[in-house]
């Protein structure tokens, strides 16, 4: 490691220490200086967030939240977009621009008691021909269900991915099938 100065060894002790209260308080972490990597990065994406919102790099999208079996729209999930091609994070080739989207779906996102949407995500990135596909989606269901929450789907693109997400229950979704994430001029043409 050959720290230069008593001052970089301290850093480096800090960086280990908080990294092992942040997994367990009764444990330790040997320093090692991928840690230091991941912190600078971290400081460096935050130095550059706040940049952004200064510079106006932000936009808001709204994603509609379709009724699969009547295909009407529900609500909407707001989407913030970072409009500089340097931070293109978990970016998707199905869904190009979303910011802080990793996996696709299907996942969880759950109203709460007053009907609006709030994220609560549980994302799984499957295979389109996995057998066991069918079986995970009913689980998620299941789980919602018991939860008392409702399950929207993401990442529709088919037709036949509807159906087949009507056919196991799911009763919201949304997805390029319905519409893109939209700017908010936009919404009154779909309402």
């Amino acid at each position: 490691m050959g720290h230069q100065s008593a001052q970089e060894l301290l850093r480096d002790a800090d960086i280990s220490m908080y990294k092992a209260k942040a997994n367990d308080k009764n444990c330790y972490e040997v320093f090692v200086p991928a840690m230091r990597q991941g912190i600078l990065r971290r400081l460096n994406l935050e130095t550059d967030l706040r940049r952004a919102i200064d510079h106006q790099e932000m936009s808001l999208r709204y994603q509609p939240i379709i009724n699969l079996k009547h295909r009407s729209i529900v609500g909407f999930e707001a989407l913030l977009r970072w409009e500089n091609p340097d931070h293109a994070i978990a970016r998707s080739s199905h869904q190009p621009g979303r910011l802080w989207h990793g996996l696709l779906i299907p996942q969880l996102s759950a109203p709460n008691a007053g009907g609006r949407f709030k994220n609560r995500r549980v994302v799984y990135q499957l295979p389109p021909d996995h057998t066991c596909r069918q079986d995970i989606i009913k689980t998620i269901l299941a789980l919602g269900n018991n939860l008392g929450r409702q399950i929207v789907a993401e990442g529709i693109e088919t037709e036949p991915q509807r159906k087949q997400l009507v056919r196991l229950g799911c009763e919201l979704g949304q997805g390029y099938l319905f519409a893109k994430p939209l700017l908010p001029d936009a919404i009154d043409l779909l309402l």
